[in-house]
């Protein structure tokens, strides 16, 4: 099949899903970004109120937790979301891919081409918070798409897995939930690792969401491009989590068509 065909129906699609995302309600497509704005609030004014949490600089500089808070919320919320939402991908779209000739990969790569620029928009709001807060521009904030983007392809091969294992497993959702609220208390979004013992550092570290999400915090907070062994884990994690999805989907596409 035509790939320009295919690559038009899913920006279109995944341009509509936003458009018509919270269709009705008062604030619309913003309940995306309310939400962990909401989270942001409860969590600067418990730790930088109540706690006077603060984040030492390179230099001596001490930068406000709010901005580290949102440099790794608001791309975790994006890439947690997606994930949590690829669970009814396919069981939601059963008549789509019984009826069309379209192949099911059009499905999961909509919902993740939404979730990437989903991701951008609250990354801008988060460079525009750090300006706010008398941040100097970065030549690094180029590198953000990037580190956004990489970690849109790693929630799309996760998300894939989800989506053709939840056909299988219609009791998926409960565990898939308790996993993600496990995953973001083990990644460094509202604690700096390096409050931990060193051993707690080095399993944190090993947490697959670890490099993007530190990533891009040293980008945003210390003006600092992500070193090669992290562009290279980012690649390797994100193009291994691709293969894993795309492949368990293409092995059991049969048995997927016959169970839907």
């Amino acid at each position: 099949m035509n790939i320009v065909l295919i690559w038009d129906y899913v920006w279109r699609n995944a341009l509509m899903q936003l458009r018509y995302r919270h269709a009705g309600s008062f604030f619309g497509p913003f309940w995306f970004l309310l939400s962990p704005f909401a989270q942001i609030a409860i969590y600067s004014l418990v730790f930088t109120r109540i706690m006077e949490a603060r984040i030492q600089a390179p230099g001596g500089l001490s930068l406000s937790f709010t901005v580290y808070l949102c440099a790794g919320l608001m791309p975790w919320v994006a890439f947690s979301e997606h994930i949590a939402r690829s669970q009814t991908i396919l069981t939601q779209n059963a008549s789509f891919i019984l009826n069309s000739a379209l192949p099911e990969q059009v499905l999961v790569l909509r919902d993740a081409l939404e979730s990437f620029i989903l991701s951008l928009l609250s990354m801008l709001f988060v460079l525009g918070l750090s300006l706010f807060l008398d941040n100097a521009f970065s030549l690094s904030w180029l590198a953000l798409p990037a580190v956004i983007l990489l970690l849109s392809v790693l929630g799309l091969g996760i998300g894939t897995l989800v989506a053709v294992l939840a056909v299988f497993l219609r009791d998926l959702g409960p565990t898939l939930s308790l996993v993600l609220r496990v995953w973001f208390w083990g990644t460094p979004i509202v604690y700096a690792p390096s409050i931990l013992p060193e051993s707690m550092q080095r399993l944190v570290q090993l947490n697959p969401v670890y490099p993007y999400i530190h990533g891009t915090q040293q980008i945003v907070l210390y003006g600092k491009f992500p070193n090669s062994n992290e562009w290279f884990a980012m690649c390797s994690i994100s193009m291994f989590a691709l293969i894993v999805g795309f492949g368990a989907l293409h092995y059991l596409r049969n048995e997927l068509r016959d169970v839907l």
